[in-house]
């Protein structure tokens, strides 16, 4: 394995987040949860521009009121990477990080929303433009473009960012510089404390709906008869199988208590005809549908739909043991606080 000397100077862009704090510390979680963020946005910008390339990512170590990432991209064929490829992603990831929208506006008024991202998309256009005057950067097409200006991870973690900086009262101000390999300077953007909020940009409702997934359901409280009129009972029970995401956001995890419809015609007539009896921890193996919204960083009114079930009490629940609270002693208080 490489390291960093051996790193041909071609190979890497470096950006560097400069934290306006007035000694040379700062608080650890600030710093690694902007950390995080910023990474997240790298390699979700890279998956979109160059989904067939493998980068690296390589944290330096940190100096006084900063620290410094630098980014080594290697492409699978090991061909080796122009620096325009690198000073692409670099670019639009700063260019994303620090675009500002109509902030004073869109709060009152959620037709803005897709205007903004228009502006966004122009304004990430025009970086490239900036940066090709001086790097031969790649000729990104213009869906390309739009698929970034939309993406909600990128947003969310952008939020992320400065919603870290805005909770820490140590930080004065955020500086955000790109470098290309010889350490010269290529772009940098401060911004002040009191415009962090001004950089947090909406995050429009979404709706969701997925089909045919497969899991299995303990049963808590089945439903042997349903309302003649007006909405349906739901059934309760346990959910086992492959945690589910939308975006980051979690919408179905393995072990979560649910309701949900049975929509089997077969299995309701099994019941309807007294073939079907329930017992305790009866369980069954489903494919069902899924829907319900995205509302900024929370999926809500969660529905859940059965449409078949493939079996019966044949899947063998393991259920995970809570460990027992260990009885605190004054003992153990006291070194808690050291």
């Amino acid at each position: 394995m490489k390291n960093l000397d051996e790193i041909k100077i071609e190979d890497f862009i470096i950006i560097e987040t400069h934290f306006g704090v007035s000694e040379h510390f700062i608080k650890a979680d600030t710093r690694n949860k902007c950390s995080e963020d910023l990474v997240v946005m790298i390699r979700e910008m890279s998956e979109i521009l160059f989904p067939d390339d493998v980068f690296n990512i390589y944290l330096l170590p940190p100096e006084p009121g900063s620290y410094k990432d630098i980014v080594k991209f290697v492409k699978k064929n090991k061909i080796g990477v122009s620096v325009g490829t690198v000073m692409t992603i670099g670019g639009l990831v700063l260019g994303y990080l620090n675009y500002r929208d109509v902030h004073e506006t869109h709060i009152h008024d959620s037709r803005l929303w897709v205007i903004d991202d228009t502006v966004k998309c122009l304004e990430l256009q025009k970086q490239l433009e900036d940066l090709n005057n001086n790097y031969e950067v790649e000729n990104i097409p213009q869906e390309k473009i739009l698929e970034v200006c939309g993406n909600i991870i990128l947003k969310k973690r952008k939020n992320n960012f400065y919603n870290t900086l805005n909770r820490d009262g140590m930080i004065k101000n955020n500086e955000t510089i790109l470098k290309n390999a010889q350490s010269e300077q290529v772009f940098s953007k401060m911004i002040e404390r009191n415009d962090f909020v001004k950089y947090i940009e909406p995050i429009l409702d979404a709706k969701y709906f997925r089909e045919n997934i497969e899991g299995v359901v303990e049963l808590i409280s089945p439903v042997v008869r349903q309302k003649k009129e007006g909405k349906g009972i739901p059934w309760r029970g346990t959910y086992y199988g492959d945690n589910i995401f939308y975006n980051e956001i979690s919408v179905l995890r393995d072990g979560d208590d649910i309701e949900f419809y049975m929509q089997d015609s077969d299995f309701k007539d099994q019941i309807s005809n007294k073939e079907r009896a329930f017992a305790v921890k009866d369980n069954m193996r489903i494919v069902f549908d899924i829907s319900g919204e995205l509302k900024g960083n929370v999926f809500q009114n969660r529905g859940i739909y059965i449409k078949e079930v493939k079996s019966y009490n044949k899947d063998q629940i393991v259920h995970k043991i809570k460990p027992a609270k260990k009885q605190e002693t004054a003992c153990d208080n006291q070194q808690a606080l050291f």
